[in-house]
């Protein structure tokens, strides 16, 4: 993972070099103080290069665009591929969020510009793909504005372009923890409690001295589970342990605990990991 990443900045370093439009890029729409375009580029895998498109959302001072679970309120961009052709499959990734301050409540998100890396996959490699994006997001400050933007881009075969900004984006997306002893990540969880009592205690452990780790918790679509908040903190020798609870007196009575999985992304200023866990 450290070779993958180091890789991912130097081509990012490169990138820059090169100029801000060293890449394959189509033309900026326009919404509501924000803009949205696509980028398309390679970039250098561990099974070798791999070919990216890119979703640029830039948005203007004091504005915010949503992560796929949006917290207490917000839209989540949605990405539809209908109408691109040599094109098996275009997998959506997503840059760890930051946890926003709305009137609503809590919300998780971008300012000020995000890139959603979207790993292509083309029918025949040998042939150029043509994309075709309708691109769904909200754009907000006070309130919130829903946006569009159509899309068009033709991604030629081989493609030999760095893809700068898309590579810089992947270097955000979560990561999987590697061994027992990788940190951050999530050591135990528990539900406590009964009836509207309940709630999950989260133990995340982080290295000592690092900035505070934030936890962002995804359930079934059905759940509405709100944003986690610290209830300890403590040193533990050579970690630092962080106490997360989360009340689940907002979850449907008929929702079933037991043998639901549950997706933590765990996001610091120098690192950002997912797991996944299972409810005992």
């Amino acid at each position: 993972m450290a070779a993958i990443r180091a890789t991912l900045t130097a081509v990012t370093l490169l990138a820059c070099v090169a100029g801000a439009e060293a890449q394959t890029a189509s033309a900026w729409e326009a919404g509501i103080s924000s803009h949205a375009r696509l980028l398309a580029g390679q970039v250098p895998e561990a099974g070798g290069p791999s070919l990216f498109a890119g979703v640029e959302i830039r948005l203007e001072e004091g504005w915010k665009t949503y992560w796929r679970n949006p917290g207490d309120a917000g839209i989540p961009p949605t990405f539809d591929w209908t109408g691109s052709s040599n094109l098996v499959a275009a997998e959506a990734l997503y840059p760890a969020p930051h946890r926003l301050a709305d009137p609503a409540g809590q919300s998780i998100g971008y300012k000020n510009s995000v890139v959603f890396p979207v790993r292509l996959t083309p029918a025949d490699p040998g042939a150029p793909i043509q994309l075709r994006l309708k691109l769904s997001y909200a754009a907000c400050a006070t309130l919130c504005v829903p946006a569009e933007a159509n899309l068009a881009l033709t991604v030629p075969p081989a493609l030999q372009m760095p893809a700068g900004a898309i590579a810089e984006a992947l270097g955000r997306v979560p990561r999987k923890p590697v061994g027992d002893n990788d940190m951050p990540r999530v050591e135990a969880l528990s539900v406590e409690g009964e009836g509207a009592k309940r709630r999950m205690s989260i133990t995340v452990v982080q290295p000592p001295g690092a900035e505070e780790t934030d936890l962002f918790i995804e359930g079934p679509s059905s759940w509405y589970l709100p944003l986690a908040e610290i209830r300890a903190k403590r040193e533990a020798g050579a970690a630092t342990e962080i106490v997360y609870e989360v009340p689940l007196d907002e979850l449907p009575k008929s929702a079933r605990l037991t043998g639901q999985t549950l997706r933590l992304t765990l996001v610091s200023a120098a690192d950002a990991v997912e797991q996944e866990w299972t409810l005992p």
